[in-house]
This record gives C-alpha cells, sequence and structure tokens, in this order.
C-alpha cells in the first residue's frame, strides 16, 4: 500500500477529480495558498494499492503536465485604441511523492 501525494496547480483540478473518481483508490484534497504553486494550489492524499501505483502515477502526470498556452493581454491603451499581445505562458504542472502506507483506517 503506498500513499501518493500530489501538489498541483487549480487548473487542473477537476480533471484529476474525476479520473480519481473512476478509480479504486481512497483521496482525500486539501486547499492551500503559498508552497509550491504560489497562486493557489491543491494537495490530495491518495491511498493506492501496489499493483496499481505505476498507471495511477502515470495518468496523473498525463494530466498535470506543463503545457503551454496563448494568452491575449491588453498592451496599453493609446488614443482611444487597446492594443493587445499575443504572450506564451505556462499552466499546470506540481509535485508528486510516493511513501509506503502502514495502515490506513476508513472511518
Amino acid at each position: 500500500m503506498k500513499l501518493i501525494i500530489l501538489n498541483f496547480s487549480p487548473i487542473d483540478s477537476l480533471r484529476i477529480n474525476n479520473y480519481l473518481r473512476k478509480t479504486p483508490v481512497f483521496y482525500t484534497k486539501i486547499s492551500s495558498v503559498g508552497g509550491i504553486v504560489s497562486s493557489g494550489s491543491y494537495t490530495y492524499l491518495i491511498k493506492v494499492n501496489d499493483e496499481l501505483l505505476d498507471e495511477i502515477i502515470r495518468n496523473l502526470v498525463s494530466i498535470c503536465r506543463v503545457r503551454k498556452v496563448k494568452v491575449n493581454t491588453i498592451n496599453n491603451v493609446e488614443m482611444g485604441m487597446m492594443h493587445s499581445v499575443s504572450t506564451t505562458q505556462k499552466e499546470g504542472g506540481g509535485s508528486l511523492f510516493v511513501l509506503d502506507l502502514e495502515q490506513f483506517v476508513k472511518m
């Protein structure tokens, strides 16, 4: 039995939650501000059986990968006209830790 600690950006929260609901794991979601993802983050504590560990990690990494997205921003306003500038920024990402879990009690 293993405990996965997954800390990630809120942008991936819905996809991770939908994935975990379909898997035979127990999990708890914790919201926080600061830390690895400074704009706020979620941490999941996930209890996984050893035989599912590699598959679960592979899928979580796929969901939480860093992606480049184009964002349109308004640069400045001159003489009543707005100038839009398209930039690329990163979204997603996170950290995943795996620990041995000696005992799990569901109450």
